[in-house]
């Protein structure tokens, strides 16, 4: 059976060798573009590799750039800058090349420059059609007028309006246009798509096989719903209840509208940083979050809370890594401070619930905890070490970052979020 359909070795290595030859006299045809020749390219390079040959982006990329017609083959190079010198080029146009020239001519000369005004050219002088805005435009030509005409033979079908006189206080409202090329997986034109569509809002959120929607308008809910049903096997179960926690973000932003933070003239310039972390919080690739929160003047200026991009194997690795995004912003905080003359002379103190992380900040001894953190968080050590930033210890209760982390009980948040310098504007005066 597997000769029968794959044939034998002869056959598919004489197969093989009539691919390779293919790809080696490959050229750019006279009027091909630079999509149109990739794509060939690649279906031919695709072959080579089902059959057991894998030339590789690179061998692919360098035969497209290789083989292009004179009119994208830039070989004749100023000798200062790498700039193409064809005479077709305008003068905005060789700027733009120049400028392009100049970032990759440290990279690779020869293909890279060639690559880049191959495409800058492709861009330029082969610019894909652009979409008609208005009705004017698109009438004049066939192809939107076809797609106009399928738009309206669809709404019909569907039985999306029906007219009617309109009733006395009522006030028409407009509909418009909108064109769209659709465009397949190689950048060709797969369709034009024209939609008339009304001055209302609808919002759709589609996850899986579940949808919601919302807008300004109750008919078009019904004109929506009612489309959806004829194309889909839908059920409606009614409105949304709750929405991963909406409602209750939405509530809490309502009670505390006329909230913000209060910037007094008042107090003295010390920079305070408080960094934390929770330990693999991500029930899905058990990442950790972390967060940090800069306060000058006893009041909060920059706060973060992240996830991590790495998997923590210990509270320790994690706390380090939160600590360490914390001392970068803290140098960046100290440069911003200084250009706007209120220079941290001390070195910047970060507070930090957790005692391990703070040791293995200050002494790398610890090598069987931190042997397989990544390099690059280590930067924190030799921040410490030079006096750049301070790590001290407080206790969780007193950790404002905690609130960047987790859920915190009410007065707990409560407690924090008036520690951050947050409050109504009643308290204010």
């Amino acid at each position: 059976m597997k000769q029968k359909y794959q044939g034998n070795t002869r056959v598919k290595r004489a197969q093989l060798q009539a691919l390779r030859r293919e790809f080696e006299v490959l050229q750019m045809r006279k009027g091909e573009t630079v999509s149109e020749f990739f794509s060939r390219t690649l279906t031919i390079a695709n072959k080579l590799k089902a059959n057991g040959e894998d030339k590789g982006n690179a061998g692919v990329v360098e035969k497209i750039l290789r083989s292009m017609t004179p009119q994208f083959n830039y070989t004749r190079l100023q000798k200062k800058h790498g700039v193409a010198s064809n005479p077709q080029l305008s003068i905005s146009e060789s700027l733009v090349v120049s400028h392009m020239c100049i970032f990759l001519i440290r990279l690779e000369p020869s293909l890279m420059i060639k690559a880049c005004l191959a495409y800058y050219w492709a861009l330029v002088k082969s610019p894909r059609p652009t979409d008609p805005l208005f009705f004017v435009e698109a009438v004049k030509d066939d192809k939107w007028r076809l797609a106009m005409d399928a738009e309206m033979q669809a709404i019909a079908k569907n039985n999306t309006w029906e007219l009617v006189e309109l009733p006395n206080g009522s006030k028409k409202i407009g509909v418009k246009w909108v064109y769209k090329t659709k465009l397949d997986e190689n950048g060709e034109v797969s369709k034009y798509k024209a939609r008339l569509v009304e001055g209302k809002v609808l919002i759709v959120s589609l996850y899986v096989d579940d949808l919601i929607f919302t807008g300004n308008d109750e008919l078009l809910f019904a004109e929506f719903k009612r489309s959806m049903q004829l194309e889909f096997d839908m059920t409606d179960l009614g409105k949304m209840k709750f929405f991963l926690g909406l409602e209750r973000i939405l509530r809490y932003v309502r009670g505390t509208i006329d909230f913000g933070i209060f910037y007094s003239k008042e107090g003295g310039d010390e920079l305070t940083a408080y960094t934390d972390s929770d330990y693999a919080g991500d029930l899905d690739d058990r990442k950790s979050t972390s967060g940090y929160v800069f306060l000058f003047n006893t009041v909060a200026v920059s706060w973060c809370s992240k996830k991590q991009p790495v998997v923590s194997l210990s509270t320790t690795e994690a706390e380090f890594i939160a600590a360490s995004f914390c001392a970068c912003q803290a140098i960046w905080i100290k440069r911003i401070l200084k250009v706007l003359d209120s220079s941290q002379d001390e070195c910047c103190v970060v507070m930090c619930d957790n005692s391990s992380s703070i040791k293995l900040s200050k002494n790398p001894v610890m090598h069987g905890r931190s042997k397989h953190i990544d390099v690059r968080f280590h930067f924190l050590r030799d921040l410490t070490r030079a006096g750049t930033v301070k790590m001290e210890f407080c206790s969780t209760k007193d950790q404002l970052a905690d609130v960047m982390t987790k859920p915190l009980k009410h007065e707990d948040f409560v407690k924090q979020r008036e520690a951050l310098g947050i409050c109504s504007k009643a308290f204010i005066n």
